[in-house]
């Protein structure tokens, strides 16, 4: 079985679960929020996909890998 990665939550730190088809019990490509009552994204559930979209986050990265690679690097 593939380890899946999913980003942690952008509020609080915590992980997310994936959600399994409540009849068969098999996994199903969205995950939960559940942990953490006090997170804003308590109870949201969405999918996979989605929820390791972080553009912001990604710009962010790049920039900085950017700005710390030394003069004259490629």
């Amino acid at each position: 079985m593939i380890e899946e990665k999913f980003e942690l939550c952008p509020f609080c730190g915590i992980h997310v679960v994936r959600d399994t088809n409540f009849i068969t019990g098999e996994p199903i490509d969205i995950v939960s929020h559940s942990e953490n009552m006090d997170c804003p994204l308590f109870g949201i559930s969405m999918s996979i996909e989605k929820w390791n979209t972080r553009p912001i986050e990604e710009q962010l990265r790049t920039k900085l890998a950017f700005l710390t690679t030394p003069v004259g690097s490629k």
